[in-house]
């Protein structure tokens, strides 16, 4: 219980000590998904280019989801052929979930801190382009932390 100046008093009900994570009103500065082919429905390359806002801290990653119109039959060659890494700090890896239609790069920020404002990119390769040109979802590009919470 606290007494107050005037005389009434209040009662803590519950109280808290240490850290409470947050999550930042964040974005890109820039953000470019570029395929090498436009023609339906064939087997192309992506391009990935992204500035975030802020920095990559040691340990973090970048997670894309792709829209459902696009197709990765063979998870594991795109993955192992992910390449022209531009900015990354060491040697990336890529990692796509067909399930969750996710390209997680994992890796890329093991040894520093990468600046706020610098852009990035890599090209993921075997990615079969949608049927036709009418679009029902959209690419999602998210940056984390090593502990899971988003930066941009």
């Amino acid at each position: 219980m606290t007494e107050r100046s005037d005389g009434s008093a209040y009662y803590t009900v519950d109280s808290y000590t240490g850290t409470i994570p947050f999550t930042l009103t964040a974005g890109f500065i820039v953000v470019a998904i570029t395929p090498t082919s436009t023609i339906t429905y064939v087997e192309t390359e992506y391009k990935f280019t992204f500035t975030p806002e802020h920095a990559m801290p040691v340990n973090s990653y970048v997670v894309i989801v792709h829209p459902t119109e696009l197709q990765i039959t063979d998870a594991s060659k795109s993955a192992s052929l992910c390449t022209g890494f531009v900015n990354f700090d060491t040697s990336p890896l890529c990692e796509i979930n067909t399930s969750s239609r996710t390209i997680t790069v994992r890796n890329g920020f093991k040894s520093a801190q990468v600046a706020a404002g610098t852009q990035m990119e890599f090209t993921v390769p075997y990615i079969t382009n949608p049927i036709n040109q009418v679009t029902t979802s959209t690419f999602s590009v998210t940056t984390y932390t090593e502990n899971g919470y988003a930066i941009d």
